[in-house]
């Protein structure tokens, strides 16, 4: 009870929750202009109409013109911060009737972005990168609707895990006919059936991997990596790329909510001007340089050299991606001795011992 009265009553940093929304905001304005081609057909008299309610009005073009307007123009207005609250709710509501006004025009990934869009709102996420910042002081995010939200995220790909185990998807056969329209033909995949199998089942892995190690402190780097791998996958090999490419732009995005709140606690060595470039890419506020080379990070342990480098770019939403990736390089003496080169204090330690 203690930890859920914390989570309740607690607010949550600033700068995710503004990434997040930033993020959210222009996939749901480009996810606006694609319903354009997803849902015009349905504006044919020809076609048999099926809606979700009775009430909700019928799909004809006005309709349509209407309720794509108003999205796309919310999700702008939403991505910026310009009265975000009122943009927000706006743009849930345009989604969902979208959404509802046919049985054919629905999406699971269109009925995740409401979700998430309506926690956003009601987190509160106009107190940095935003119109409203500028003209006021928003109230810092709330911690419980950004904890539903990472909650939410975890529940995709559990759940997505948990309906492909079963014998039809883990023989590869659902697979076998997918891969190969995307934007890579690689119709060669889908014709091995031992290819299609392994492939099958590792999926299943990566999604639990990522539904439970986002939550780990130490092992959120391998999660990052799979979601990279699987979300990949599914955008260049899947078709209908672009409605994918959106999807995984909303679960990646999402995982800069992992990050734990709070600042202190690691110190890495690093160049100094190295250093500098970082920080003006630290759009969390989670690296404090210090005097000399030191930078200050989360985590209660000390590093040096390559490994410095790979923990600070852990951090940084312009790199996090890239730091798992970053683990594999075999090499890292090279970098080690070039990072050891650039630190001035070591520099000048080399001078002093060559001049005794």
């Amino acid at each position: 009870m203690r930890h859920l009265h914390a989570v309740v009553s607690t607010s949550y940093p600033v700068m995710p929750v503004a990434a997040v929304r930033v993020a959210i905001g222009a996939i749901a304005t480009i996810r606006g202009v694609a319903a354009y081609w997803v849902m015009w057909p349905l504006t044919d008299s020809q076609i048999v109409k099926v809606p979700f309610v009775a009430w909700l009005p019928a799909p004809t073009p006005v309709v349509l013109a209407v309720v794509l307007g108003v999205w796309v123009v919310a999700a702008g207005c939403f991505a910026v911060g310009f009265r975000t609250r009122l943009s927000g709710t706006i743009l849930a509501v345009a989604m969902a009737v979208a959404l509802f006004v046919d049985q054919q025009a629905y999406s699971n990934h269109l009925y995740l972005l409401i979700v998430i869009v309506g926690l956003l709102v009601l987190a509160g996420p106009a107190g940095a990168l935003s119109i409203d910042a500028k003209r006021g002081t928003p109230a810092a995010p709330a911690n419980w609707a950004v904890v539903l939200i990472k909650l939410q995220i975890t529940v995709v790909y559990l759940f997505a895990a948990a309906t492909k185990v079963n014998a039809t998807y883990l023989a590869g056969s659902v697979l076998s006919a997918q891969i190969g329209k995307g934007l890579i033909p690689a119709t060669w995949a889908a014709q091995s059936s031992a290819l299609m199998r392994w492939t099958a089942i590792t999926s299943v892995v990566l999604e639990v991997v990522i539904g439970v190690y986002l939550w780990h402190p130490h092992r959120r780097f391998v999660a990052v990596g799979a979601g990279v791998l699987l979300h990949g996958g599914i955008t260049l090999l899947m078709p209908s790329p672009v409605l994918l490419v959106l999807f995984s732009a909303i679960m990646l995005s999402s995982y800069l909510l992992f990050i734990p709140p709070g600042v202190g606690g690691r110190w890495v060595q690093a160049p100094f001007a190295l250093a500098a470039r970082l920080r003006r890419h630290d759009l969390l506020n989670v690296l404090d340089v210090g005097d000399g080379v030191s930078l200050t990070t989360r985590r209660n342990s000390e590093h040096t050299g390559w490994a410095a480098l790979v923990h600070i770019c852990d951090e940084l939403p312009a790199s996090y991606l890239a730091a798992p990736f970053m683990r594999l390089v075999p090499a890292r003496w090279v970098q080690q001795r070039w990072l050891t080169a650039q630190i001035p204090g070591n520099a000048a330690s080399g001078r002093d011992s060559s001049s005794g």
